[in-house]
């Protein structure tokens, strides 16, 4: 019989409860802070095999403790050593996303417990034996980490960020390999600024690209919102004006920084129209010119450091780049308008730096 976790429920948009709002109550009291966002992302964290689907994750530092890692190897570590640190009893843990809910330790051993009732017969003396067997979960069992954000902007540095509230282990419930948060752990470390990557207390990052979950802003929900601020324009202005380093969507890292003139070609593109008459044999030629549409925004690539601390072992990320997904035809590749019918897929725009 498979170990079956508390809850069978997906979320897939958290709301958060006093308890978690207190994490940042710091940003929200900030007058510096006119918008903060909170949204949800999943993240396995490895290396091992990258797609054009699938998130990119480069690893910055790993220290290897092989007496706290259950024979894991680098990808698997940072789910290993959290999952283990729960269960020694080092994090408050709660029941639910809202973080209301907190589990006791024996609460907490109760979840990634089942019991089995493994029932045997024997034929030659007709005895029916019945034995019980307690299965734990193993960290080997765990799928990803489902993480819990608040993204948001300061206008005196002039730039956005994000913050981890909690992480929960996801573990595959059904044969769909559907996932399932198991229970919800806090995060309240505060990101150091700059970080000592060679620093011994922090034993594991990774630079995380969300191309294969990218951000959604339609799914993350605003706590704070001064001046009407917009999300889209504020990352438009910034482009256009060179307020932050812009950097071609090779991708991060690339090094090859746009100017004002390439930034303003990427939202308006012109086509030559060649269209043939067979009555009059004339031939005319048309310019047209695509201008931007901003809802055609889908949604965003961030691009994160994420570190893990073995002295609070809490983990926490900071935001480095966002990169805008544009909706485009596939025909020849170019920025237009998403035509309704057409084929269209999302082609970044741009990585803006940040921090």
């Amino acid at each position: 019989m498979p170990v079956k976790p508390f809850s069978t429920h997906i979320f897939l948009l958290i709301f958060f409860s006093q308890t978690a709002l207190a994490q940042y109550a710091d940003l929200k009291n900030d007058d510096n802070v006119p918008w903060i966002a909170e949204f949800s992302m999943d993240h396995d964290f490895s290396s091992s095999s990258v797609s054009d689907q699938q998130n990119i994750v480069k690893l910055i530092k790993f220290y290897n403790d092989p007496t706290t890692l259950y024979g894991a190897n680098t990808d698997d570590w940072i789910i290993n050593w959290i999952f283990a640190n729960a269960m020694d009893g080092h994090y408050e843990c709660y029941k639910d996303p809202e973080l209301s809910n907190q589990l006791s330790q024996s609460d907490l051993l109760n979840l990634t417990i089942s019991i089995d009732t493994v029932i045997t017969f024997y034929p030659e003396t007709f005895e029916e034996v019945i034995e019980i067997k307690k299965v734990e979960i193993h960290p080997s069992n765990i799928n990803s980490l489902r993480t819990k954000q608040i993204i948001f902007y300061n206008q005196k540095s002039g730039n956005f960020d994000t913050k981890l509230i909690a992480v929960a282990p996801l573990m595959a419930i059904d044969s769909d390999n559907n996932l399932t948060p198991l229970f919800w752990i806090k995060m309240d470390a505060e990101f150091p600024n700059p970080i000592d990557i060679q620093a011994p207390n922090i034993s594991w990052g990774v630079l995380l690209d969300t191309k294969g979950s990218p951000f959604d802003l339609k799914l993350a929900k605003e706590v704070k919102n001064e001046n009407n601020f917009d999300f889209k324009k504020r990352i438009q202005k910034h482009a256009f004006n060179l307020e932050r380093p812009v950097e071609n969507a090779k991708g991060f890292g690339c090094d090859k920084f746009l100017s004002k003139k390439e930034v303003g070609n990427l939202y308006n593109s012109i086509d030559t129209i060649i269209t043939f008459d067979p009555q009059t044999f004339q031939e005319t030629v048309e310019i047209k010119q695509y201008n931007f549409d901003p809802n055609a925004i889908a949604n965003y690539r961030l691009v994160q450091e994420w570190y893990y601390d073995r002295e609070t072992k809490k983990m926490m990320n900071r935001l480095k780049a966002i990169c805008p997904l544009y909706i485009v035809e596939s025909e020849d590749g170019k920025i237009k308008y998403a035509k309704k019918g057409s084929r269209r897929y999302a082609k970044s725009l741009y990585f803006i730096r940040y921090n």
